[in-house]
């Protein structure tokens, strides 16, 4: 089996994270380069992640993966730049900075191919989506096994 295309990567349970930029690799990040990363809490914390995940920052110890921010980045050896925008934005800023960190949604909506991302997210469970669908079975099933509501004493006043 070959390598996911696109469209399948953006329908599994786990939305995708990318560090794009075209006709460069990971390795040739320079001092002072600039990247772009959302600005939102919950997908900052995944950039910066993935920051640490290629060896371009480390974080301090102890720091919650889930809530890190740049307050978090113990070592910055490249000197980065890091340019928080609004995640629809991050496309848009590829001729403007040297890397960037885009959603899949994002990406695709853009027309980037996630096939040429230099890096994806390693998505840990405490990132997965669930979701639950009542089907007319498990209904019908939860009102036979559910007690009556209880009436509550009218209030006199």
């Amino acid at each position: 089996m070959g390598s996911p295309t696109d469209e399948q990567r953006t329908t599994n349970n786990r939305e995708r994270f990318d560090a794009i930029r075209e006709n460069k690799t990971l390795a040739e990040v320079n001092p002072g380069n600039t990247v772009s990363l959302p600005n939102g809490p919950t997908n900052l914390a995944r950039a910066i992640a993935i920051l640490q995940q290629v060896g371009w920052v480390t974080l301090k110890p102890g720091t919650d993966p889930i809530r890190a921010s740049e307050r978090d980045i113990d070592a910055n050896p490249h000197k980065l730049k890091l340019i928080q925008l609004e995640a629809a934005q991050l496309p848009r800023s590829l001729d403007d900075v040297d890397y960037a960190f885009v959603n899949g949604n994002f990406a695709l909506a853009a027309g980037l191919k996630l096939t040429t991302a230099l890096a994806l997210e390693k998505i840990p469970d405490y990132c997965m989506n669930l979701l639950a669908v009542k089907t007319p079975t498990s209904a019908s099933r939860s009102s036979r096994t559910s007690k009556k509501p209880t009436s509550r004493p009218s209030s006199s006043r």
